[in-house]
């Protein structure tokens, strides 16, 4: 029984599109391998690491590089910019790289074993502020930001490429995919409410930004190694490994697996959208209790109350899609991101409630978040039905340079709406400024989130179509 919606599969011809949003399939489902709980945990704990260093660069990067180290914002946006021009050439060749991997640890796990330290280490220096001129330090900081990116790819898109590897089961992967979301949330919970405060028990941001990095980077190399040691099998022709895709598939085969994907390429718009919003959000929140509230010394509360309802709206996640499908599960959270974004705005200068519509907000990203990271591996098998090849190393390399893209442009809206807006760093700021800001928090994430459900309202390969298209991939025959 193939699937029959937008497209057909490879050697085959059609284009009989249905509506595919139901949950689950009502027909009997054959038995799926359970993935042990020691390898799901090792896992998962990668996310604690990776988050870590991610949450950092997205939420305090940017006032690092105006407040800390003195770069105007507008300079601040072009050094995201340039990295993510950069990223273009590089997260492709990273994943036909990974792809193409052949070594004694598997495809993935090598860049596991050797990526860590130097991605520690230039996450230290994206945090560290030598006394440089005007144009050395925008030189440093575009050189820095550009290599932390690479070596933040390198790692991140091997160890995300591994949950298509480790299940082909559409609800397994929701429930791993739920699990790594919440255990990246406790990094997520401790650089949002926990940063601040030990960076400031140096003494000044200066000091306290490189010692508290090289705290998250020590425990990101822990916790990659571990994923490293629990993984063992993954990649290198596990059970899971599809056996109609080609072992060692040319670039050309890599890239058909993208150009005919149609679910990839709304993921990856979805991608690009929800971290936009979130990112617009979540830089600028600094900011709003800095200046627009003068209360900065309650943002690190703000940022504990906020993670914690976003943890709670991501342990219902694996509900939320078994009972709605990941689509609808999708479309409700941009609904609750939206409502707590609109009251933010109308409510900005009352505490009580900026931390509860904040809270609301956050629970909406989180929800949002962990669905993303459960509908990315279901478009590498329909790539494999469609061209005949697996290449989970392109598809991730996409969706962390849409993700990457996201955030570069997050910052770059950020800095170019502050500026046009006349924010002065480290000054009493114009209500022409704190409006600014205030449109970062509220309006202009909302225009973005308004953007993932015209994406996500007509995507079909759900429940039903992707057991269908496992079905058929197992049953073709062995490709040598």
């Amino acid at each position: 029984m193939s699937p029959r919606f937008a497209g057909s599969g490879a050697g085959t011809g059609g284009n009989t599109g249905v509506s595919a949003n139901a949950p689950a399939s009502r027909e009997p489902r054959p038995p799926q391998a359970v993935v042990p709980r020691k390898q799901v945990l090792s896992y998962i704990t990668g996310n604690i690491g990776m988050n870590l260093l991610y949450q950092s660069v997205a939420v305090y990067l940017l006032y690092f590089y105006t407040d800390v180290f003195g770069l105007t914002a507008a300079a601040a946006g072009s050094v995201l910019l340039i990295a993510r021009i950069i990223d273009l050439v590089a997260d492709p060749a990273i994943g036909v790289a990974i792809d193409r991997t052949r070594s004694r640890w598997g495809k993935f796990r090598p860049y596991l074993l050797f990526g860590p330290l130097p991605l520690g280490a230039l996450a230290v220096l994206c945090f560290t502020a030598p006394g440089l001129g005007d144009g050395m330090k925008l030189l440093y900081a575009t050189v820095v930001y550009s290599l932390f990116s690479i070596a933040y790819a390198v790692v991140n898109v091997a160890y995300a490429s591994m949950l298509p590897a480790l299940s082909r089961d559409y609800y397994q992967r929701g429930s791993i995919s739920g699990y790594r979301e919440l255990a990246g949330t406790v990094a997520i919970l401790a650089v949002n409410a926990g940063t601040l405060l030990f960076v400031h028990q140096f003494g000044t941001e200066k000091v306290g930004f490189p010692v508290v990095m090289a705290i998250y980077a020590l425990v990101t190399v822990f916790t990659l190694i571990v994923v490293f040691a629990g993984t063992k099998g993954i990649g290198d022709g596990s059970p899971e490994s599809s056996p109609s895709a080609s072992p060692h598939p040319s670039l050309r085969a890599q890239m058909k697996t993208l150009s005919g994907n149609r679910p990839l390429f709304r993921v990856l718009a979805f991608n690009f959208a929800s971290t936009l919003a979130a990112g617009i959000h979540l830089s600028a929140m600094v900011f709003f209790f800095k200046y627009n509230l003068g209360r900065d010394d309650l943002f690190p509360l703000f940022q504990l109350v906020s993670t914690l309802a976003m943890f709670a709206a991501m342990a219902a996640v694996p509900a939320l899609i078994r009972m709605t499908g990941k689509r609808s599960a999708t479309i409700t959270a941009q609904v609750i991101t939206i409502l707590g974004l609109a009251g933010l705005f109308f409510l900005p200068h009352q505490i009580a409630w900026v931390f509860v519509l904040g809270s609301v907000a956050s629970a909406g990203f989180g929800i949002t978040r962990s669905i993303i990271w459960g509908v990315i591996p279901d478009t590498v098998e329909y790539g494999e039905w469609k061209s005949g090849h697996r290449a989970e190393g392109i598809v991730y390399a996409a969706f962390i340079g849409m993700e990457k893209l996201g955030s570069a442009v997050s910052g770059i809206i950020t800095g170019l709406v502050l500026s046009l807006a006349g924010f002065v760093a480290n000054t009493t700021q114009t209500s022409g400024a704190e409006f600014g800001v205030l449109l970062l928090i509220t309006a202009v994430p909302i225009v973005a989130t308004l953007a993932v459900i015209g994406v996500m309202k007509n995507y079909r390969l759900d429940g039903r179509n992707f057991e269908q298209i496992v079905a058929d991939l197992r049953s073709r025959p062995q490709r040598l």
